[in-house]
């Protein structure tokens, strides 16, 4: 029978308490480095299952468990939502502790930890570009931080519950989501807002469809998906937002990855239909058959842009098993399955 997953991204999340004996800063000597990507893993907050980073290093075959506690002597805190490697560091946006954890690349040493107050908290997306990261913030704003100083210069105002967000060119767009008024049928939640880099603000809003949650861009192309509201009358279905504003329908699709001229999706409906899996080629738009095996339940892709190896997490027995994350070639051959930790919703490579 098919596992239905928690609705994370719309639904109303408790935070439980992430606590820590010990938050001494590790010694030279007991510093690890690591290789690969991470995968991040939200927990389950009803079974208080804390939040954690896996590193899986493909090139050994090996997985490492709760490095950025190894790393730090905490907790990473709970439900982190989304990563991203700029530069020397890793940005680390972690929703429920509405914290932004930036630690070095390759030992996940903490450098600094924001703590989000005020208007402009419970960060979702990230992305980056000229020596600024740009965060989404659950209630209504994105935040710009400057690299150098590593503090956030300026907030702005976007749509309700802004999710991820891109980069394509001069332009950073935001899904604003409006998740939270799920019981209202996301009512304001039709658009992505198109901000100007230049100056941060936010030039317009375009109408994408219902509950927006997902964006990617390769620099230039910008697809999106609009989630619906999870049944089989209103799905998941992928847009393109071309140069000129306008929105292309594509087809079905509930996750995506991107890299170069290859779009990775994987439609996984909360309603019980088939999973499909596919390979959209950007410049031609034909789609080409990719189906990953050892699929339970998918509930993240990756790609890696330096070998094009993908990776899938999959649901356990359970919410509050680990997930596993399955290794494939670029064509989607399996090549080996790693243990990770409690829903791992998101990569970072």
């Amino acid at each position: 029978m098919k596992l239905h997953r928690l609705i994370l991204a719309a639904l109303p999340l408790l935070a439980f308490t992430s606590c820590s004996d010990d938050k001494d800063e590790p010694t030279a000597e007991e510093t690890v480095t690591y290789k690969g990507i991470f995968a991040l893993n939200q927990g389950n907050m009803n079974d208080n299952i804390p939040g954690s980073i896996t590193n899986i290093d493909y090139e050994k075959g090996e997985a490492f468990q709760n490095v950025f506690q190894e790393a730090n002597r905490r907790l990473v805190g709970d439900t982190p939502q989304d990563g991203i490697i700029y530069g020397s560091k890793m940005y680390i946006a972690v929703y429920l502790s509405s914290t932004l954890e930036i630690v070095d690349k390759n030992t996940l040493v903490s450098e600094k930890t924001i703590k989000l107050t005020g208007e402009g908290i419970e960060p979702r997306g990230l992305a980056a570009k000229d020596g600024k990261v740009y965060m989404s913030l659950y209630d209504g704003y994105v935040a710009r931080l400057d690299t150098t100083s590593l503090s956030i210069e300026s907030k702005i105002k976007v749509g309700p519950n802004p999710d991820q967000i891109a980069i394509a060119g001069d332009y950073l767009y935001v899904t604003n989501s409006d998740g939270m008024n799920y019981l209202n049928q996301y009512a304001n939640g039709y658009t992505v807002s198109k901000i100007r880099l230049s100056d941060f603000s936010e030039e317009k809003r375009i109408e994408v469809g219902m509950n927006p949650t997902k964006i990617v861009s390769n620099g230039t192309d910008v697809f999106v998906i609009a989630m619906g509201d999870y049944t089989a009358a209103n799905p998941a279905m992928l847009k393109r937002i071309n140069a000129d504003d306008t929105v292309e329908p594509l087809f079905n699709a509930s996750m995506m990855a991107i890299n170069g001229d290859k779009l990775y999706t994987v439609h996984s409906p909360f309603y019980e239909a088939p999973t499909t899996y596919s390979i959209y080629q950007i410049s031609s738009g034909t789609s080409t058959p990719f189906t990953p095996s050892e699929i339970v339940s998918p509930q993240a892709i990756g790609v890696d842009p330096a070998t094009g190896k993908v990776f899938i997490s999959t649901m356990g027995g359970s919410y509050s098993d680990p997930c596993s994350v399955n290794e494939y070639t670029a064509s989607g051959s399996f090549v080996r399955s790693y243990e990770s930790g409690v829903y791992t919703a998101a990569f970072v490579i």
